[in-house]
């Protein structure tokens, strides 16, 4: 039987600090299948993790910016993101991850960016579409890929 990639505990659950939810995520997105790894603190420019997945030979990087709240996400966190990847020369797609929920004119916002947002009502989705293996929306981006190594569907990764 594979592997279920969102155990309940891979990022909510246990996590004591800030890192350690940034850890958990880079777990969590080996499991789904890329490659992820934590950036120098040094040197981030905004952003928390380096992740890139290949499909069809075609390397897709994403620029990470996690968040472990106690309240609802706001637009801080989207403007750091945003202006890390153009730290990293925008090569890549910028993406926030929190463990809550974000407020809507974040989320307004960060769909204008173009940036990304996995927060509670995306991770209930991924945690459905494991034990369903079905996707209640078809996704592009980051989240799409989650879903996809979840559900293992060929039409949902023709959308993709």
């Amino acid at each position: 039987m594979q592997e279920n990639i969102i155990p309940e505990n891979i990022v909510f659950n246990n996590c004591y600090s800030g890192t350690e939810f940034e850890n958990k995520t880079v777990d969590f997105l080996r499991l789904a299948g890329l490659r992820a790894n934590r950036v120098n603190k040094a040197n981030d420019g905004g952003i928390d993790i380096e992740a890139t997945v290949n499909i069809q030979g075609v390397e897709y990087p994403y620029y990470i910016q996690c968040k472990y709240y106690n309240k609802p996400l706001g637009k801080g966190p989207i403007q750091e993101v945003y202006s890390g990847v153009a730290f990293y020369d925008n090569i890549g797609k910028p993406v926030v991850i929190t463990n809550n929920e974000v407020i809507f004119n974040a989320r307004t916002y960060a769909k204008k960016l173009g940036v990304e947002i996995i927060a509670d009502s995306e991770w209930d989705e991924m945690k459905d579409a494991c034990n369903s293996k079905k996707a209640r929306y078809q996704h592009t981006g980051l989240l799409g890929i989650v879903i996809l190594s979840a559900i293992k569907n060929t039409e949902y990764a023709k959308e993709l």
